[in-house]
């Protein structure tokens, strides 16, 4: 499954298509524990979630072994058009709840890790703020949806791709 996805999106390298995959775990994972609220991940990110649907039955499998254990399905939605559908207001919150979910999962945003998130870039770019002051807020917020201390989910935090496939 793995290497069908790296073959279909390994424009930039090996590491870097590991790393939009691990990225994109991560947020599977996140996404599995909420109700279904909504974040906008880079294009790289979204590729992958694109190649990791269309194997279907590995797919299907994968949300299975979510920590939510069920399907999560995808939907092309701009920023605009998802506020416009939940309220501003709203759509800001859901945005900011990924930053606690994410520090208290997987560990702090380091730059490499933060290039893959929308948010930690409008955190950055919009209000100024670095990413010591963006891991502080999270790690003393309370999470939402963060794994379980305990799930197997969590081994993301070491962004080795063949460390979790050799597991």
């Amino acid at each position: 499954y793995v290497e069908t996805v790296r073959s279909r999106v390994d424009e930039k390298g090996l590491a870097c298509t590991d790393r939009h995959i691990i990225e994109c775990l991560k947020y599977l994972a996140i996404m599995s524990g909420t109700s279904g609220r909504r974040i906008v991940v880079t294009p790289e990110v979204d590729e992958v979630w694109h190649e990791l649907i269309v194997q279907t039955g590995p797919y299907f499998a994968l949300c299975e072994a979510l920590p939510g254990g069920r399907y999560i399905h995808h939907a092309s939605i701009t920023p605009e058009a998802y506020a416009a559908r939940t309220g501003e207001r709203e759509f800001v919150a859901e945005f900011l709840r990924w930053v606690p979910d994410y520090v208290h999962s997987f560990g702090p945003f380091d730059p490499e890790r933060a290039e893959h998130w929308t948010v930690v870039g409008f955190l950055q770019s919009e209000l100024g703020m670095t990413l010591a002051e963006i891991n502080a807020v999270a790690a003393s917020a309370q999470p939402e949806a963060a794994l379980p201390p305990d799930s197997p989910w969590r081994a993301l935090a070491h962004d080795d791709l063949e460390l979790l496939l050799s597991a």
